[in-house]
């Protein structure tokens, strides 16, 4: 959720073999890829990142719901 997260998460993308673009939006935590088809493997980049702490997974797939944060974002925007 922040400017070192984002750089560090785009520098570790970078160094996969068949990465693409990689999009990431710090207010809800969600990233867009493209990469090479038959050349990147998301599993190792979603290891590489989990040893860094962060986790991956299905967009909106948080268990219990929407984050605290999440709700927010949508209640600014309403406002």
């Amino acid at each position: 959720s922040c400017v070192g997260c984002v750089w560090l998460i785009e520098k570790i993308y970078a160094r996969q073999p068949g990465a693409g673009r990689i999009e990431i939006n710090a207010q809800t935590g969600q990233a867009r890829l493209t990469w090479v088809r038959g050349e990147f493997d998301a599993a190792a980049f979603a290891t590489e990142l989990h040893r860094f702490n962060y986790l991956v997974g299905p967009a909106n797939a948080v268990a219990g719901g929407p984050s605290e944060s999440q709700q927010l974002i949508r209640r600014v925007g309403l406002c």
